[in-house]
């Protein structure tokens, strides 16, 4: 399963996302709302199924076009294990001291033990997540399940695709509305509903859609990727600044996706220069690593406040934690993903060896 060659753009324009999510969870964490441009923050983890549902797609359809069969299905699955579940259970296992030090770790069942254990807290099954935040990495795990179905969506005709695409966006309207989101209309965590997992599905989803529909357009000319990218990246600005209902910025970000995917010289100016790219490869621990920074070091800094006042104070601390998060991802990155992708991948292979003798 050789992956082609990396779209760069969509990897910084991740770690964009993440930084989006780290700030907006920060000013919750220090008890105030998130300044204008980062009030709908919520709204980069839609962003994060999107671009997974492009990036896979746009990776392995070929493989699963070629025939599917259970060793590819396999084999694919157990790729995606290792890339995430090293940092998930290394954070769970951070999240269990916490709660052994704090009253509270008595409210956990077996069950929810259990769910927590194998990243089933996204799936609605009344599970009590010990990272709040697993909710999103449990629904990843879902949609990685569901994508050799998920992909014959990005192989149909225009029509199919109409229809596809019409059906997605009632899904999501439908989840905005009634999905009961908690600081905006799509901002839909529970773990006894399965809106937060339609709403995985729905952004996985749209993004394999994106991908199909990349592969079939018309090479754009490189002043039409650049207009196209710089008109994308100004809308998710404006509609995250003013849109009210969620959807908006939505779709914005549907099609920033899309034009980022077209690799402009301007899409890699902003997106894979060195700094933005590399917060896209430390995303996923930027992402799981926050919480409890926030809650270590944050949280702490807010009795400075009658001495220097909360506008320093918060500043201080964004800077403080979130340096302190992005070099703690980094050092996840390299010890906790790279080494335990191939511990398991090493360990893999000394399982099988003797078999195949």
């Amino acid at each position: 399963m050789a992956e082609r060659r990396e779209i760069r753009p969509l990897t910084g324009f991740r770690g964009v996302a993440a930084l989006v999510v780290v700030t907006y969870h920060f000013f919750l964490a220090m008890g105030g709302t998130a300044p204008f441009l980062f009030d709908r923050g919520y709204l980069a983890v839609d962003a994060f199924f999107v671009l997974s549902g492009y990036v896979l797609a746009y990776n392995y359809d070929a493989t699963f076009r070629a025939g599917a069969d259970v060793a590819k299905y396999g084999e694919f699955l157990f790729r995606r294990f290792v890339r995430l579940y090293p940092a998930y259970i290394v954070i769970l296992s951070l999240g269990v001291i916490k709660l052994a030090i704090k009253p509270g770790l008595g409210d956990f069942t077996a069950w929810d033990a259990f769910c927590n254990l194998f990243m089933l807290t996204g799936w609605g099954l009344h599970a009590k997540p010990v990272v709040g935040l697993s909710w999103s990495v449990s629904a990843e795990i879902f949609c990685y399940a569901a994508f050799p179905l998920v992909l014959m969506l990005g192989r149909l005709k225009a029509i199919g695709t109409g229809v596809a695409l019409l059906g997605l966006a009632l899904l999501i309207v439908t989840i905005s509305k009634v999905g009961g989101g908690i600081s905006g209309p799509m901002d839909v965590v529970s773990d006894v509903t399965v809106f937060p997992l339609l709403r995985a599905l729905a952004g996985f989803s749209i993004g394999v859609i994106l991908c199909g529909l990349a592969a079939r357009r018309v090479a754009f000319s490189a002043s039409v990727a650049d207009l196209g990218t710089l008109l994308a990246c100004l809308a998710v600005v404006a509609a995250a600044t003013f849109d009210q209902t969620d959807l908006a910025t939505y779709l914005c970000i549907v099609g920033a996706v899309f034009w980022l995917a077209a690799d402009s010289s301007l899409s890699n100016a902003l997106f894979a220069n060195g700094p933005v790219y590399r917060l896209g490869e430390i995303s996923y621990s930027l992402y799981l690593i926050h919480p409890l920074v926030f809650s270590a070091f944050g949280r702490p800094m807010l009795a400075l406040q009658p001495v220097i006042g909360a506008r320093t104070t918060l500043a201080i601390a964004y800077v403080v934690c979130v340096g302190a998060t992005i070099l703690l991802a980094s050092l996840s990155y390299r010890f906790v993903e790279i080494g335990g992708k191939r511990a398991l991948m090493q360990l893999r292979q000394s399982v099988l060896k003797p078999a195949s003798r």
